[in-house]
């Protein structure tokens, strides 16, 4: 699909996304019309039905009435996956295979944190199958993304995975996030844990998060909103999130590791 994107792709299907892509939304006889004239390419009715039905099976394009057009979370995960495909041939060095288990990833804050979960999970890099539980062993409750695309695919995760969540903190913040992360799933605030970091853990695959002193500290003094009438909550809230933040990742699949770490989790629960 990231591929029928590229402007030198001259396929039914990647003349179609890029036509929806400079007008909008068309029916089929304008989207046949349109790329004979922006293309010059006659295709016959029945071919772009096909190939837009065939898009619509990808999630690529929606339907709306008589009107097709780009999908936005479709859109949304397009650029992660092409982000992250940059990232890895930009930094190859933040990537590092330890053995055919274990990976360790370096990230430069939360924002970047949190894109790389979404996208690994949406992309089964995790090995996540869909009905199978999420949990989590947190500092915090993470704010969902401000982008409705993002929080729309991490939603519609949620649902498919459920979620289990146990955090340490009961800060102000977490208790304005908690209805919303319980919707999907079963939250206990205020659990205190002997393990030596942050984890997710799904099937076989345990993720250990290892944040800095300085950002869990950060974290702690503005989930707490304290002074949110004096100071600029938005702006501590932006730096808090896309500041540069060393995080270090070890994701290991080992079926004992995270069966014991589950059980950890779940003891909490």
């Amino acid at each position: 699909m990231l591929f029928l994107a590229s402007p030198k792709d001259s396929s039914t299907k990647g003349l179609i996304l890029r036509t929806l892509a400079a007008t909008g939304e068309l029916s089929l006889v304008d989207l046949q019309r349109t790329i004979k004239r922006e293309f010059n390419r006659t295709l016959s009715y029945q071919a772009v039905r096909q190939a837009v039905l065939e898009l619509c099976e990808r999630d690529a394009v929606i339907k709306e009435g008589k009107l097709y057009l780009l999908n936005p979370l479709w859109v949304s995960e397009l650029f992660d996956v092409s982000a992250a495909l940059k990232r890895a041939v930009a930094k190859r060095k933040d990537i590092r295979i330890m053995n055919k288990d274990t990976t360790q990833v370096s990230l430069k804050s939360l924002g970047e944190l949190g894109y790389f979960v979404l996208y690994s999970l949406e992309q089964k890099y995790f090995k996540l199958e869909d009905g199978g539980e999420i949990h989590l062993l947190l500092d915090h409750l993470w704010i969902p993304f401000v982008e409705y695309e993002r929080r729309d695919r991490l939603k519609a995760l949620f649902k498919r995975n459920p979620t289990l969540a146990a955090i340490g903190s009961g800060s102000l913040l977490d208790r304005i996030l908690l209805p919303w992360y319980r919707g999907f799933g079963k939250v206990k605030l205020k659990v205190k844990s002997a393990m030596p970091c942050q984890y997710i853990v799904h099937g076989d695959t345990v993720v250990e998060i290892f944040m800095s002193d300085a950002l869990r500290k950060k974290m702690d003094e503005v989930y707490k909103l304290k002074g949110i009438l004096k100071f600029n909550i938005f702006e501590q809230l932006v730096e808090m999130t896309h500041g540069r933040n060393e995080i270090q990742l070890v994701i290991t699949r080992n079926k004992q590791i995270a069966e014991r770490v589950r059980n950890e989790i779940k003891k909490h629960l």
